[in-house]
């Protein structure tokens, strides 16, 4: 068959472990009759092209943030310490988002794994250097008023459901042991059901289903029997996003057995002793909608008033709204959104409804604000993440002009020869040995030959898809394989009802699309510390990647060079001796000098005072 080539045979279907797929070639001889042979030549050359995943995974995820308050509840077990991190930065005098940040979670190699008692190993100093070397940020202790993301007001386990649903006898199914979704039923036996397939009252539903100990438990005694709801926890309805508290009935309907039969309902929560001071602001809205917007009419040009300020439960985000139509932004839309999301730190006031909702997950809950008289206005010490463009913008200027003993010097500790910033080289059991990953540590030099020293931002937390996946793999028993067993992995991902799912939305080359946390990757990690890096190198040169160096990220190839622009420092330290003994009151304020007929302004570095020597305190500063 002459015409039948490598590249026309098409075959598709399953391949399994240990399974080999081989491409062979028929010939057949005239020569005393017909020869079969099968036989390989080079010129039989063709491809393979996956277009299927395999079966999705799920896995317990942390945020940066619940890790962070656990790490620091842990050492310091009886002291009331607060915890925050910033997720937006202060540009031109605008908090902007940092997605990078805000879509990252957390997760153990024995959580990929599947173990029933997955455990996480981190310690603070881990957590601290992940957040400088990925994403910029440094740590402070100060004191502040408690964060809004930590209300003083309890908020029990939330579980999901699915909606309501209309049926009017009892169950249409056996035991369900796959669950698609519960939905709760609304009239006769009042209590949660799951579905298989179709939600209608003709499918497959049952009261009697895996993990229905979850929203519900058996109620047998003389005086009734049937299901009762547990009241110790919050429901999440993912249809309409409103978070619901279970009350059982104290009359009873009489049941087929004589007994009367426990019923259940959902009531709408509301939080009450919400503490005004732990938000940013109080914002007014005229209405809260309950159906999606479907057409967004984009920008509101004209003047915007609050009557017509309406929250949307399944856009989950504000609108201005005229008749039929819906906008998105609006002037003082930022007040209310951030991107197209609602902002979770305000408090919403319903002037149509004269009630007050803050967002718990994403659901927007009625609340009640605390007195003024049971309001704390004290203090907290606090463990805060910022950016480090933030610590060292702009502060209040500080004068001091009686000064001696000035000298100035290059400031060797701040001047690098060397970049190393990713992820440790990792090896891996797959067919390939990962080739394809990216997210490994990437080399380049700075072009200074003083001092030749290492910058190291390397992460102690993983970012490489194909440890995942290879860990993925390894779901069949539970006993540790070594150190990638007690590894922590950061995941891009995005919420998606009640589960994250990986992020995939940027366009790659180079790497198989499967390949994930692109945004995690040592090009991202340079842009998010671009300003430290300028202090001493306006470009920087790259030299190696012990990984896939052929990748192309978006529109940036990761071997590329890379300029560096509006450095955070100088490269100076600045020391002088003043008589000025007042401590100033902002330690992160910028300090000015005139000497020698020249400004110099800078950071304090360290403040040196001897109480032998009230009239003496020696600044250092690091020139700005």
């Amino acid at each position: 068959y002459e015409n039948t080539y490598a590249g026309n045979i098409k075959w598709s279907g399953m391949l399994y472990e240990g399974e080999k797929l081989q491409l062979a070639r028929f010939n057949y001889a005239r020569a005393g009759g017909y020869e079969t042979k099968f036989s390989f030549k080079a010129d039989c050359a063709g491809y393979i092209l996956w277009d299927d995943k395999q079966k999705s995974l799920e896995f317990d995820i942390v945020s940066p943030k619940d890790l962070l308050s656990k790490l620091i509840s842990s050492i310091c077990p009886d002291i009331d310490v607060k915890t925050h991190i910033k997720y937006t930065i202060n540009t031109g005098g605008q908090d902007i988002d940092n997605h990078n940040l805000k879509n990252v979670m957390l997760c153990s190699a024995e959580s990929v794994r599947q173990f029933d008692d997955a455990k996480l190993y981190t310690s603070f100093d881990e957590f601290c250097k992940w957040m400088e070397s990925t994403f910029g940020y440094v740590c402070l202790i100060d004191e502040m008023k408690a964060i809004s993301e930590n209300p003083d007001v309890f908020i029990p386990d939330i579980i999901d459901f699915k909606g309501f649903f209309y049926a009017a006898y009892g169950d249409r199914g056996a035991f369900i042991e796959d669950v698609d979704y519960v939905k709760f039923k609304t009239n006769e036996i009042l209590s949660f059901h799951a579905f298989k397939k179709i939600p209608d009252v003709y499918g497959e539903f049952s009261e009697d289903f895996a993990g229905s100990e979850v929203y519900q438990e058996l109620y047998n005694t003389e005086e009734a029997f049937g299901r009762k709801v547990h009241t110790d926890r919050y429901f999440r309805d993912t249809e309409g996003y409103k978070l619901y508290y279970a009350e059982n009935y104290k009359e009873k309907t009489p049941g087929v057995s004589g007994r009367p039969y426990l019923q259940n309902r959902l009531l709408e929560v509301t939080i009450n002793g919400i503490n005004k001071d732990k938000y940013e602001g109080i914002e007014t809205i005229g209405g809260i909608v309950n159906d999606r917007v479907e057409q967004d009419d984009g920008y509101f040009s004209e003047e915007a008033s609050t009557d017509n300020i309406v929250y949307s439960r399944l856009n989950k985000c504000f609108f201005y709204r005229e008749g039929e139509k819906f906008w998105s932004s609006w002037v003082g839309s930022d007040l209310y959104n951030s991107g197209r999301s609602a902002r979770t730190e305000k408090i919403y006031y319903d002037q149509n409804s004269g009630s007050y909702y803050i967002i718990i997950k994403d659901c927007f809950t009625k609340c009640t604000i605390a007195d003024d008289g049971n309001v704390e206005n004290k203090l907290f010490p606090t463990v805060l993440f910022i950016h480090r463009d933030e610590l060292f913008k702009k502060k209040p200027l500080l004068i001091i002009n009686n000064i001696s003993d000035v000298t100035y010097s290059v400031a060797n500790d701040r001047l690098y020869s060397t970049l190393n910033i990713g992820y440790r080289k990792q090896e891996y059991d797959l067919g390939n040995s990962g080739k394809e990953e990216f997210n490994s540590k990437s080399v380049y030099t700075t072009g200074l030959k003083y001092g030749g020293k290492d910058l190291n931002l390397i992460s102690p937390y993983r970012a490489d898809s194909y440890g995942i996946e290879e860990l993925s793999r390894k779901t069949d028993n539970e006993e540790s394989g070594g150190e990638s067993d007690i590894q922590l992995f950061a995941v891009a991902c995005i919420r998606n009802g009640g589960k994250f799912e990986i992020l995939r939305d940027t366009v790659i080359s180079g790497a198989s699309s499967s390949v994930f946390n692109t945004s995690l990757s040592a090009i991202n990690m340079v842009a998010n510390n671009e300003r430290f890096l300028a202090s001493f190198t306006d470009k920087i040169k790259f030299v190696s990647l012990e990984g896939n160096s052929s990748v192309i990220i978006g529109n940036k190839k990761i071997s590329d060079d890379i300029e560096l622009k509006n450095p955070l420092f100088k490269t100076g330290n600045i020391k002088f001796v003043t008589n000025r003994f007042t401590v100033p009151e902002n330690l992160n304020c910028c300090v000015e000098i005139n000497w020698s007929g020249c400004t110099y302004r800078g950071y304090i570095k360290s403040l040196n005072m001897s109480a032998e020597r009230l009239d003496q305190v020696e600044y250092e500063l690091i020139e700005c």
